[in-house]
C-alpha cells in the first residue's frame, strides 16, 4: 500500500525537531556552576586518570569480559535480519518490526532501571544474556522456516510466521536494549568514582560497546567464506548450496 511517511517527509520532520530541541536547550536550559574541585580538574589530569584505572587488575578482568560477552550474539545480530531479506521478507514489514519492539523496549527500560537500583544490579544483565541466546538459536529456525512458496503465492508473508518473528524480536530487543543495557549501566554506576564518574562510565560503556562490534568483521567473513555460490534463483530470493550462516550460528550458541 502507499507509504504513510515518505523518507524525504520524515527525514525533514525530524531535521526541525532537531533543531528546535537544540534551540530550546540553547536558550531555556541552564548549566549548573562547577565546583571548585572540577574547575581543577584538566584534560590532561583526567586521561592520566583513566591510564592509571586500565592497569588496575579488576578493571582488566572486567574490560576482557566486556569484549568477549557479545560475542554469542555477533551472528544474530548482524546476519539474521539479512538473512530474512535474502529469503525474500519484504523490507518495509522488517522495518515495521522496529516500530512495533519500541513500546516495550521503553517500558523494559522504566521497569530494570528499579530493578536494577537493588541489591543486584547485574541480576537482570545474566538473565537478558541467557534469554539472548535462546532467541539467537531460534533464530537460523525462523529464517530455515520461510515460507518462500506462500510468499510467491499469496504476495505477502502468513501471519503465523510474521508473529513469530515480531515475538522473537520483541523479546530480543528487551533483554539486550532492557535487561543486558540498563542493569550494565547501573553497575558501572555504582563501581565509578564519583571524581571522574562520568569519564569513568564513558571508558566502560567504550568497551562495552566496543564489545559487540569487533566481533562483526569476522562473522561476516566467516560466513563469506563458508558460503558457495548461488545454485537456485526465484523472483524473490536465491538459495545457497552451503549457506555458512547456519554454521556460525551453530558455533555462537555455547
Amino acid at each position: 500500500g502507499e507509504a504513510v511517511l515518505s523518507l524525504d517527509t520524515f527525514v525533514r520532520s525530524m531535521g526541525v525537531v532537531y533543531i528546535g530541541v537544540t534551540a530550546f536547550v540553547l536558550f531555556f536550559v541552564r548549566e549548573r556552576a562547577a565546583s571548585l574541585e572540577e574547575q581543577r580538574t584538566t584534560a590532561t589530569q583526567t586521561y592520566h586518570q583513566l591510564f592509571g584505572l586500565l592497569r588496575l587488575e579488576s578493571i582488566l578482568a572486567l574490560s576482557v569480559a566486556l569484549l568477549t560477552a557479545k560475542v554469542g550474539f555477533a551472528t544474530h545480530d548482524n546476519v539474521t535480519a539479512l538473512k530474512l531479506l535474502e529469503r525474500g521478507f519484504p523490507k518495509e514489514q522488517l522495518a515495521f518490526v522496529s516500530l512495533i519492539q519500541l513500546p516495550f523496549t521503553i517500558l523494559g527500560t522504566v521497569l530494570v532501571g528499579k530493578w536494577s537500583s537493588g541489591r543486584r544490579p547485574l541480576g537482570p544483565y545474566l538473565l537478558g544474556a541467557r534469554l539472548r541466546i535462546v532467541l539467537c538459536a531460534i533464530g537460523p529456525v525462523l529464517v530455515y522456516a520461510f515460507p518462500t512458496q506462500s510468499m510467491a503465492k499469496q504476495g505477502r508473508v502468513p501471519l503465523p510466521y510474521y508473529a513469530s518473528v515480531v515475538v522473537v524480536s520483541v523479546i530480543y530487543q528487551f533483554c539486550s536494549d532492557g535487561l543486558m543495557f540498563v542493569s550494565m549501566g547501573a553497575f558501572f554506576a555504582r563501581i565509578s568514582d564519583d571524581s571522574i564518574g562520568g569519564t569513568y562510565m564513558t571508558l566502560l560503556n567504550t568497551i562495552s560497546n566496543l564489545g559487540g562490534t569487533w566481533p562483526k568483521f569476522f562473522v561476516l567473513t566467516l560466513i563469506d567464506r563458508l558460503s558457495s555460490n548461488p545454485v537456485e534463483c526465484s523472483t524473490l530470493a536465491c538459495s545457497l548450496r552451503n549457506d555458512g550462516y547456519y554454521l556460525c550460528a551453530l558455533v555462537s550458541v555455547p
